[in-house]
C-alpha cells in the first residue's frame, strides 16, 4: 500500500489523471501494468480509481451509476451489490438519486465504483475524506484487506495519522518534482532524530547521570526527560548499574507529520507568514523515460457494444432526459388531436401535413435531447467517469450519436405513425389526400435524429447545457428565418436545417410511389387502412386513350396529351406547390372544367 504524498499544487490529482489517461503528459509517459491505460482490454478489470467523489449525475441513483460502469466493461450486475455492501452502502440508499447525498456517501459510492471490476490495481484520491470515524476505519481496513490479497493500493491524503496507520511505502513530491520515493519506515527513521522518553521517582539523579554519559537532556512535554544521544538499551543499563528505578524507558521518533512538514518545507507553493527552515532543499529528481511510441488501436465491436450499453443505461437513468423524451414523443399526438377536433386543416392539406402541427416543436426537443446527454455529464464531473470507464473517447461519443439517433428515430416513427393514425380516424369526411404515408414517415423520423444528433454535436463543443439548448435551438430555425436575406440562395440556405425537411416531408404523403419529389421513387409501401373516402372533389381529365382519371394529382397509366397553357399554368402551381416536382397533368375535357381546375389550382398554391 503506497501513500502519495504533497502539498497543494504539488500535482497529486495531475499524476493519477496522467495515469488514468485523462490528461496527456508534455513528457514522459505513464503505464499501468506496462500498457497505457486507454489500451487495456478491460480497463476497470485492471485500475480502478476514485478522483472525485462527485463525479455522479445528481439524477441518476447510485445502483445505475455501478450498472452502467459494470456494463462499459462486460461485468454483470451481480458485483454492484456486493461493492455496496462492502463500503456500507445500504440497498435502499443506493436507490435513491445521489445528488441528496452527503460527501461521505460520496465517497463510499466512489470507493464502490473503484472496486467494481475487482482490480490488482487502485488509484485513490482521499478516499476517506468526508467520512465518520467509524467509516474511516471500515475503508482503511478494507485498503489493507485488499493489499494483502497482493493488490496495489496508491491513495493520497493530506490526513498524516492516517496515512501513517496505513500506508507501507511513500511517495512524496513537491512542486511536480520527486522529494522521496521509499518505505514509511526508512522515511520517518532517516529523517528525524530518534529520542528516548524516560521517566524515574529520582529524575535529578537520572538527569546527571546521563549528562556524565555524554546524552541531551531536556524536559518531555508529558513528564520525565526526552534523552538524545543513547539509545533506550544503553539508558536501561545505566540505570541499572546505578540502582535507579525506572518508570518509564520509552524509544521514540518524529512523526510522519513532522517529519513530513519539515521535508516539503521548501516544495509548499501555499503558505503562511511562519519562518521557513534553514538549510538546503532536500529535494531530488529523476530523468523522465523515453516517451513510448504511441499505440494504434481501433474500436472492436465488442466495445463497440459495451460502450452503446453503458450510454443506455446512462440515458435511461436520468429522469430529466426521460421526461423530455416523453414529451418529445407526445407532441406529435397531441397536435393531431388539437389539429383534426379544432378543423384546422384545410383542404389542400394532407391528412399527415395536417396532423403533425406540434411536430416542429417535438423536433427541438429531440434536439435538446441530444444536447442534454452530453452536457449533462460535463456540469456534473461525470464525463471522468465515462472516459475512465471508457477510454477512447471517439467510441463514447460514438455510442452516444448512435443512441440518441437511433431512440428519437424509432420513437419518432411510432409517434407521428399514430397521429397519423389518429388524425385519420378523426377526420369526417375524405376531403383531405391520403396517399401513402411510410415515405414520408421515414424521413420525418430521419429529421428528428439528424436533430438529436445535431444537438449532441452542439451540446460537445459548449459543454454547458443552457448554452447548447439555446444554440442549437437556433441552429434549427436561423436558417428558415434568415433565408430570405440571401436573395436568391434564399432556398438553399432555408433547406440546410432539418426542421425545413420536416415543414416538407408530410406534403409528400399524397404523392403516388413513383413520383416523391426529390426524395426519388421509393418502392410500393404496405397497404394502411384507410376510412372510406367520398367521390374526388376535382373535376375529371380527358386523356388520349379516351378514358378519364379523377384526383387532385392524376397518374394515368397511357400517355396523355400535350397540355395546353391553362394546364401548364397549374402544372407550375398546383402540382408544384407542395412537393417541388411538377407532376404530369392530362389535358382538361372542356373550358368549362378547366376554369374549374384553374381556381383550384389556386387555393392548392
Amino acid at each position: 500500500m503506497t501513500g502519495f504524498l504533497g502539498p497543494n499544487g504539488a500535482g497529486k490529482p495531475t499524476t493519477m489523471r496522467l495515469v488514468l489517461g485523462l490528461d496527456s503528459p508534455t513528457g514522459g509517459r505513464a503505464t499501468a501494468g506496462g500498457k497505457a491505460y486507454r489500451n487495456l482490454p478491460v480497463p476497470l478489470g485492471e485500475v480502478g480509481s476514485l478522483l472525485d467523489a462527485k463525479s455522479v449525475h445528481g439524477g441518476r441513483s447510485a445502483y445505475h451509476h455501478l450498472a452502467g460502469l459494470a456494463a462499459s466493461n462486460g461485468i454483470p450486475r451481480r458485483p454492484v451489490d456486493e461493492v455496496l455492501d462492502l463500503v456500507g452502502l445500504p440497498a435502499a440508499t443506493a436507490r435513491r438519486r445521489t445528488k441528496g447525498f452527503s460527501l461521505g456517501m460520496g465517497r463510499r459510492l466512489g470507493s464502490a465504483a473503484a472496486l467494481i471490476g475487482d482490480p490488482e490495481v487502485l488509484i485513490l484520491d482521499e478516499p476517506v475524506n468526508g467520512l465518520d470515524t467509524e467509516g474511516i476505519r471500515c475503508i482503511r481496513e478494507l485498503m489493507k484487506s485488499l493489499a494483502a490479497q497482493g493488490r496495489t493500493v496508491f491513495l493520497s491524503s493530506h490526513l498524516m495519522s492516517e496515512m501513517e496507520l496505513t500506508a507501507d511505502h511513500l511517495v512524496v513530491s513537491g512542486q511536480g518534482r520527486l522529494i522521496a520515493d521509499t518505505t514509511m519506515r526508512d522515511f520517518i527513521e532517516t529523517n528525524s532524530r530518534a529520542h528516548t522518553l524516560v521517566r524515574s521517582p529520582e529524575p535529578d539523579r537520572l538527569r546527571t547521570l546521563l549528562e556524565a554519559a555524554g546524552a541531551q537532556v531536556r524536559p518531555a512535554a508529558t513528564g520525565g526527560w526526552q534523552v538524545d544521544g543513547p539509545d533506550a538499551a544503553t539508558i536501561g543499563n545505566l540505570a541499572r548499574d546505578h540502582g535507579l528505578a525506572l518508570h518509564e524507558l520509552t524509544a521514540t521518533h518524529s512523526s510522519l507529520e513532522e517529519v513530513y512538514t519539515a521535508l516539503s518545507q521548501s516544495s509548499v507553493e501555499y503558505r503562511t507568514s511562519a519562518p521557513e527552515p534553514e538549510g538546503p532543499s532536500p529535494m531530488t529528481t529523476r530523468t523522465a523515460p523515453a516517451p513510448a511510441p504511441a499505440a494504434t488501436s481501433t474500436t472492436t465491436p465488442a466495445l463497440a457494444s459495451r460502450a452503446l450499453s453503458y450510454e443506455w443505461i446512462k440515458f435511461r437513468g436520468v429522469r430529466s432526459t426521460v421526461w423530455t423524451t416523453a414529451a418529445t414523443a407526445a407532441l406529435p399526438v397531441l397536435g393531431a388531436v388539437f389539429a383534426t377536433a379544432t378543423g384546422s386543416l384545410q383542404p389542400d392539406d394532407t391528412v399527415l401535413g395536417g396532423s403533425l402541427t406540434l411536430s416542429v416543436v417535438a423536433q427541438m426537443l429531440a434536439a435538446v435531447v441530444g444536447a442534454l446527454v452530453v452536457t449533462g455529464e460535463y456540469s456534473s464531473g461525470t464525463i471522468r467517469t465515462t472516459f475512465t470507464a471508457v477510454p477512447r473517447r471517439g467510441t463514447v461519443l460514438e455510442a452516444k450519436a448512435a443512441l440518441v439517433a437511433a431512440v428519437m428515430y424509432v420513437l419518432a416513427l411510432l409517434s407521428c405513425s399514430a397521429a397519423y393514425v389518429v388524425g385519420s380516424a378523426m377526420l369526417p369526411d375524405g376531403r383531405y389526400a391520403q396517399g401513402d404515408p411510410l415515405p414520408a414517415l421515414f424521413g420525418i423520423a430521419a429529421s428528428f435524429a439528424v436533430a438529436a444528433v445535431l444537438g449532441l454535436a452542439v451540446g460537445t463543443l459548449v459543454r454547458h447545457s443552457a448554452g447548447a439548448v439555446t444554440t442549437v435551438i437556433g441552429v434549427l430555425l436561423l436558417p428558415s428565418l434568415f433565408g430570405p436575406l440571401f436573395g436568391d440562395a434564399e432556398r438553399w440556405i432555408a433547406g440546410l436545417s432539418p426542421t425545413a425537411a420536416l415543414e416538407k416531408l408530410p406534403q409528400t404523403s399524397d404523392a403516388t410511389a413513383d413520383t416523391v419529389g426529390s426524395l426519388g421513387p421509393w418502392p410500393s409501401p404496405p397497404s394502411w387502412s384507410q376510412p372510406a373516402r367520398r367521390p374526388s372533389p376535382w373535376p375529371p381529365c380527358s386523356c388520349s386513350d379516351g378514358g378519364t382519371r379523377e384526383g387532385r394529382y392524376p397518374a394515368p397509366t397511357a400517355p396523355c396529351t400535350r397540355p395546353n397553357s391553362a394546364s401548364r399554368g397549374r402544372t407550375s402551381g398546383a402540382s408544384r406547390g407542395r412537393s417541388g416536382r411538377a407532376y404530369r397533368q392530362c389535358s382538361p375535357a372542356s373550358t368549362s372544367r378547366t376554369s374549374r381546375r384553374a381556381s383550384g389550382s389556386s387555393r392548392v398554391a
